[in-house]
């Protein structure tokens, strides 16, 4: 349908952002010794930095506008027949809602007592552009393949 250029781009669209999940988790795992969802509540004000960077990868996961996984799956919903479209946007619509949970179940509540270290400011910062180039390579990139 798309070629191999187009594959290797949704790879990278829907990887990238998996990839700093995982580093996260494993941050989280680091602070807290483990890393289940509802597990403790209130990271956004015990470590506000690493929680703006955990909001923005699940944002970034479950393809939300602006982000590249978006624009993929437009392209994908555009390329698909009626059925397989509606399909996926329930898909689509069930993935979001299990976003907006995870972010609920560990970013608000009640904040631990403990003193956890916060993400340091220069790794929010390379995150933050690494994002941001993720999102323009995006835009470029889209509808070229």
């Amino acid at each position: 349908m798309y070629g191999d250029s187009g594959t290797t781009l949704y790879v990278l669209w829907f990887g990238v952002p998996l990839l700093f999940l995982v580093q996260l988790v494993a941050g989280l795992e680091k602070r807290y010794g483990a890393a289940y969802t509802g597990l403790y509540g209130g990271l956004a004000q015990t470590i506000p930095r690493f929680s703006g960077v955990f909001v923005v990868t699940v944002l970034a996961l479950v393809a939300t506008p602006v982000f590249p996984a978006f624009l993929g799956m437009l392209n994908i919903l555009v390329a698909s027949q009626p059925l397989v479209a509606i399909a996926l946007v329930g898909l689509w619509a069930i993935w979001s809602w299990a976003g907006m949970r995870l972010i609920q179940g560990m970013i608000v509540g009640d904040p631990s007592t403990e003193v956890i270290e916060d993400l340091p400011v220069i790794y929010a910062w390379g995150f933050g552009a690494l994002m941001l180039l993720l999102i323009v390579a995006g835009f470029t990139l889209t509808g070229n393949f």
